[in-house]
């Protein structure tokens, strides 16, 4: 679930969406705030002990809060519909996603961080625990991982990454533009003896790199 933060108001929006947030980033004013906590993506089947997390925004303050429970709701806020899934059971790997309303009562926040959770409450004055969200995967779950697609303009390169923070960096600092997805791989070839390793390479030259099996 990718986290980003409008810079004008501090609200955060959460989506497992890269299009999504490229668009907040790139139009709606918010900056990146990495990876806040992994879920099973809105496309997915629903699973045993795992239930739907709703999206809903605040038209007035342009906030935004996270529920499970489909009859919650809130003056002037609207309905976004499902923006994936958490678990009713604390399972290995799991923390509970907090929720939290501001002392002025007018923003939510949501993290699976106990430390950044307790931060707040811990504040004068103090944010308020509304409740948790289910739980939600603290660490990245075994299985294909996000494989990050970049552009380079000035070069005609592209970066292939598995990691969102080298991804963002690039399109921040080195000139690179977003380009989504190139699809799903696995971290490592431990899930299978016939995987083949995918290396990447780094021309100076060219100011590029190149990926390839081995």
């Amino acid at each position: 679930m990718y986290r980003v933060r409008q810079t004008t108001n501090g609200s955060h929006l959460f989506t497992t969406f890269l299009d999504e947030r490229d668009v907040a980033v790139n139009e709606d004013g918010f900056i990146r705030e990495g990876i806040g906590f992994w879920c099973p993506n809105p496309d997915a089947m629903q699973q045993v002990n795992w239930r739907k997390l709703f999206r809903l925004y605040n038209t007035r303050t342009g906030d935004f809060f996270y529920t499970i429970d489909p009859n919650e709701s809130a003056a002037n806020y609207i309905w976004q519909g499902i923006t994936g899934f958490t678990s009713i059971v604390n399972a290995p790997n799991t923390s509970p996603l907090y929720r939290l309303l501001s002392p002025d009562g007018l923003w939510h926040f949501h993290t699976a961080s106990h430390i950044e959770m307790l931060d707040l409450k811990n504040l004068i004055p103090k944010w308020t625990s509304e409740s948790t969200c289910g739980y939600v995967y603290a660490t990245a779950p075994v299985g294909p991982q996000p494989f990050y697609r970049s552009y380079n303009p000035s070069t005609g390169g592209h970066l292939y990454t598995l990691s969102i923070a080298e991804h963002d960096s690039a399109t921040i600092v080195a000139g690179y533009r977003a380009d989504g997805m190139s699809g799903y791989i696995w971290p490592t070839g431990a899930q299978s003896a016939t995987a083949r390793e995918l290396v990447r390479r780094y021309a100076p030259d060219r100011m590029t790199t190149f990926t390839r099996l081995i």
